[in-house]
């Protein structure tokens, strides 16, 4: 797992932490990163605050994939200006 990624989920639990609410709940939309987080916090995680994996609907998840491709630069030049070109029109 990413460290970043994780550490940003258990930033994301300590601000629930300190939230007023009848349902504290952070969501997670990658069930592989949502499995790991479970198992690296197992036994650590306050009662109150709850984990749940939704996916995102899959036409949202592929247009995360593209953006995801783009940013990472597994694509060439060429696919980078056709995906700025598709967002233009």
């Amino acid at each position: 797992m990413p460290q970043g990624k994780f550490n940003n989920a258990i930033t994301e639990i300590y601000y629930l932490s300190l939230v007023e609410a009848p349902r504290r709940l952070l969501v997670v939309t990658f069930l592989p990163f949502y499995d790991l987080l479970l198992k690296k916090i197992h036994g650590a995680l306050a009662t109150d605050i709850e984990i749940v994996c939704e996916p995102l609907p899959i036409e949202m998840q592929a247009e995360v994939d593209r953006v995801l491709a783009v940013a990472s630069g597994e694509v060439s030049r060429e696919q980078l200006e056709a995906a700025v070109e598709a967002e233009d029109t």
